[in-house]
């Protein structure tokens, strides 16, 4: 009997993890989304590779350098931290 409520634990806890993947990987927004709230909060950004801006809704982030951004800097420190973002397109 222990033996199957182990394995039945196990298994409820593997699904749990593979639907909260899933539904990360559902929520992940397009590369433009992340631009445009960067570029809200007032920093540069460029995203690599260039492609048209009106493509980026079709693209995803892969990576974004600095990969830390201090959410308690200025604006004039905001503005002069270029943040480079990495987008995959379909």
């Amino acid at each position: 009997m222990r033996k199957f409520v182990v394995a039945a634990e196990a298994a409820g806890a593997l699904t749990a993890a593979a639907l909260g993947l899933a539904a990360t990987a559902a929520a992940d927004p397009s590369a433009e989304v992340v631009v445009r709230n960067l570029e809200t909060k007032g920093y540069p950004v460029q995203w690599l590779p260039q492609v048209p801006r009106s493509l980026l809704t079709q693209c995803t982030v892969t990576g974004q350098h600095p990969s830390y951004l201090d959410p308690s800097a200025s604006l004039q420190e905001k503005q002069h931290t270029l943040v480079e973002v990495d987008v995959s397109c379909n």
